[in-house]
């Protein structure tokens, strides 16, 4: 019991505004019952410090405390010690023996695990978010994405709060603090201070998801740099207080602390046409949005349950409690979202259910009714988000001022509660919102309904990685049943067509699976455009960034993995490709460079794109080192290599142009980490420059880690898988294309040029297979610009097959990327083509 009270009281400190009533009274009522539950010996400390906290809540009701923060901080270190003390009773250590916490460190043991993992991972995508649109803010103002800003940081304070980690929550509370500040006086948002809170709560976070009770690592730098920053904003004397939610006028001197409803600065003058009009229309449908009416929605239920309940008991305090935090809950969210029609109906029934709460008022039946009919107003506001049709403005007015008599202990008058306010057309309607105009080729609002917001559900990605290995298990089992010679021998038409059906299900529901695994380039676009502000000042250069399809869908894996070769050319366009801004003008170009981000699908595998306006590669200086390395010999005539050829030499281990090494670049040792990892994703990279025009870097990269289209071929009696993508053409050899050139080995002749062979028998030390290149056949495979043939015996077919790693206790093999089940239960291995080509070269030589 005292557990789950302290846990209300966390949750309840870390979500409430030092600015709402109710809240603070709730919060005061919540430490009360804790009181009532300290009988036991050991306790009398923390009961002394709850009942200081009611009393500190008392006075800041009543704008007694000069210091808000301060006040709050003394109630937040009764709560921990209040969890200290839950964790101690439960470890069996004496309450006595616990000392009071001086708000300066994270309790974490009474913290669920599993809230904390949820948090940390929920964590990564706000800082990703409020990381890219802090960098926007910084080249330009904007009303919306500060509003995006401000709700995320207020987001994480309570969360933290609820967690209890103290430090985290101050940070952001200080960081709130000067976003206000710097609006409030006009000056340019604070994007330095705001990117070194995201910095540290990022190390805060990894360091909690190894050890929860983790310290909160040093941060003295970063609330010093946003003192600094507020102290500079400050020195004319204006009050820098931030302003919480939509309460700015709770502030003004001379305000009434407790004003009746229709006095709150959030409340919308009676018959004012103008207060619910066109509230959704500065909206765009997004996650927030589509969360928000999705969690109101089951608020809206929650309540009228309650209220429901409370028809047969009108006293039962539980569910009155119940329905006030479900219309309070819809107040702070929509307030964010400046959604004011619903912040005014929810605040306005919020407040009866507060006088109900203090037992000010005694509920009756028409009360109850007034609340429901409070639940169907929000119902149809919520509904103008989804396309509906507003309520009209004098059905609403007429509601919020019954709510108000009602508030006062007056009789009200709400007739026959109908489901909802009418919403017939008239001239003193509130507005229609985009969504409820008629649709284009003449449909109607409401024939024009959007569809439902989509619902979705956490996953454990090992629960899903599990699903997807299971299905690819399935579609192997499928094809050894239907390539079972006994089951080939089979000639019934009805078997079959079950056969053929079952197949066709198993392949739908791989690519399901598949698709459970696709995320968005989003997140790791946004990063780039971080590390694009940071390298460029840094560089002392100016650089606009643009990406382009960062919602391409990609394998998790895949996305996991190219981050860091994204961040290597990244890095090298800033430092290398895009010059200074006195050279770009020199040079007839603009002082800020540009460098594009983009991704796209082109056939079956998707496209990256790194691309600059800089000084592009310097084919010459890139010779000169080749040379210089013994790459190429002095006498070679240069001329002749193709400029494909000589720009993949940067991605040579310790191959660098630059004149100077940097701390950005300039060591040689990115480039050939690039390859190697684009490699071991199955991708390849091409290079393209101009000079003096630019410099693309082109990933191609596969859709997926989990299958492979491949060509099933035979040497001797083994099976090899070799990627599709990777082969231009297979043919049978004449005498007359088979060539032996001095130094090179076996070569073939094809389409005018002569290619190496390579016997895939003696690269894998194989005693069967052709040894007459002529008995075989040859397969002209290509990776990076490098061509080959390949030497095998037969081609069995194409086939998907789903990819397996090698198991631990077999040495990797260079030239395979995995292995596959085939549909006969035999092992093959998948080539790599790259690293084939590299293995056969080794080979041929010894």
């Amino acid at each position: 019991m005292i557990e789950t009270q302290v846990q209300k009281l966390a949750k309840a400190a870390a979500m409430v505004d030092p600015l709402d009533l109710p809240a603070l009274v709730q919060l005061g009522e919540l430490f009360d019952e804790l009181c009532s539950m300290l009988d036991d010996p050991g306790f009398e400390s923390l009961s002394e410090q709850a009942r200081g906290s009611v009393d500190l809540l008392e006075r800041i009701v009543m704008h007694e405390v000069d210091d808000l923060d301060s006040s709050f901080a003394q109630i937040n270190n009764c709560i921990e010690y209040a969890q200290e003390l839950v964790a101690a009773l439960g470890d069996g250590v004496p309450l006595d023996q616990v000392p009071v916490p001086g708000g300066n460190s994270a309790q974490m043991d009474t913290i669920d695990q599993d809230l904390l993992d949820s948090w940390i991972s929920g964590c990564g995508d706000i800082l990703e978010e409020l990381e890219a649109l802090t960098i926007e803010l910084e080249n330009e103002a904007n009303d919306d994405k500060l509003a995006e800003v401000r709700r995320g940081i207020h987001t994480l304070k309570g969360e933290c709060g609820v967690l209890s980690l103290s430090i985290a929550q101050q940070v952001c509370h200080e960081a709130e603090t000067l976003i206000d500040a710097c609006e409030d006086k006009g000056q340019a948002f604070p994007a330095n201070e705001i990117l070194a809170v995201i910095d540290w709560i990022k190390t805060y976070t990894k360091a909690l998801s190894v050890d929860p009770a983790a310290q909160p690592p040093a941060y003295d730098a970063v609330l010093g740099a946003m003192s600094d920053r507020l102290t500079s904003i400050t020195q004319g004397g204006a009050s820098t207080e931030p302003v919480s939610d939509d309460r700015a006028e709770r502030d003004a001197p001379g305000k009434e602390v407790v004003p009746e409803p229709a006095d709150e600065a959030e409340a919308a003058p009676a018959g004012d046409p103008d207060a619910l009009v066109a509230f959704p229309e500065a909206l765009e449908r997004d996650e927030n949005l589509t969360d928000f009416l999705t969690e109101a929605r089951e608020h809206i239920a929650a309540a009228e349950e309650a209220v429901l309940s409370l028809e047969n008991d009108l006293e039962d305090m539980e569910l009155i409690n119940t329905v006030f935090r479900s219309f309070h809950t819809i107040k702070g969210v929509a307030g964010f979202m400046n959604l004011a029609p619903i912040v005014h109906a929810a605040h306005n029934a919020e407040y009866l259910l507060d006088e109900a709460r203090k037992q000010t008022i005694k509920l009756n039946s028409s009360y109850l009714d007034l609340i429901l009919e409070s639940c169907d107003v929000m119902s149809q506001l919520l509904g103008v988000l989804d396309g509906g049709q507003a309520p009209k403005q004098i059905d609403f007015d007429r509601h919020v001022a019954q709510l108000q008599k009602a508030s006062k202990g007056e009789p009200v008058d709400t007739g026959k509660r109908a489901a909802a306010p009418s919403p017939a057309p008239e001239t003193n309607s509130v507005t229609q919102t985009p969504a409820a105009k008629p649709a284009s080729g003449g449909e109607s609002g409401a024939a024009a309904k959007k569809k439902p917001a989509d619902v979705s559900v956490k996953v454990n990605t090992e629960r899903l990685d599990n699903l997807v290995t299971m299905v690819g298990e399935l579609v192997i089992a499928q094809q050894m049943v239907i390539q079972d010679p006994s089951v080939q021998t089979i000639d019934d038409q009805r078997f079959q067509r079950n056969l053929s059906q079952a197949g066709k299900i198993i392949r739908d529901l791989q690519e399901v699976a598949m698709s459970l695994r696709m995320v968005t380039l989003k997140g790791t676009f946004q990063k780039m455009a971080r590390l694009v502000r940071d390298v460029s000042a840094k560089a002392n250069k100016s650089v606009q960034f643009i990406m382009e399809g960062e919602d391409t869908e990609l394998d998790r894996t895949v996305v996991e993995e190219i981050g860091d070769p994204l961040v290597h050319m990244i890095r090298n366009s800033c430092d290398h490709g895009i010059e200074t801004a006195e050279e770009r003008v020199k040079a007839g170009k603009p002082a800020t460079g540009t460098l594009t981000l983009r991704a796209y699908h082109q056939g079956g595998s998707i496209i990256i794109e790194i691309q600059d306006d800089g000084k592009g590669l310097d084919r010459e200086r890139i010779l000169a080192k080749a040379i210089e390395k013994g790459v190429y010999t002095p006498d070679r005539d240069l001329s002749e290599i193709p400029d494909s050829e000589v720009f993949n030499l940067i991605m040579m281990p310790g191959f660098s142009t630059a004149p100077k090494v940097t701390d950005i670049s300039g060591r040689g040792v990115g480039m050939d980490v690039v390859r190697r990892n684009i490699e071991a994703l199955r991708g390849k990279i091409e290079i393209q420059s101009v000079a003096g025009q630019g410099t693309t870097f082109k990933l191609s990269l596969p859709l997926t880690m989990a299958i492979i289209d491949g060509m099933i071929v035979r040497v001797g009696t083994q099976r090899y898988v070799v990627p599709t993508l990777a082969i231009e053409q297979s043919f049978r050899p004449t005498e007359g294309q088979i060539h032996t050139v001095a130094e090179e080995g076996e070569m073939a002749l094809v389409r005018g040029a002569l290619l190496p062979i390579y016997r895939l028998n003696q690269i894998f030390d194989l005693n069967e297979g052709a040894s007459d290149i002529c008995d075989g056949l040859l397969i002209v495979l290509e990776s990076n610009g490098t061509k080959c043939c390949m030497l095998i015996d037969e081609i069995i077919g194409q086939q998907q097959v789903v990819i397996k790693r090698l198991g631990q206790g077999i040495e990797p093999l260079r030239g395979t990327s995995g292995g596959a089940i085939l549909g006969d239960g035999r092992v093959a291995l998948i080539i790599d083509v790259a690293g084939l080509l590299s293995e056969a070269t080794q080979s041929e030589s010894k």
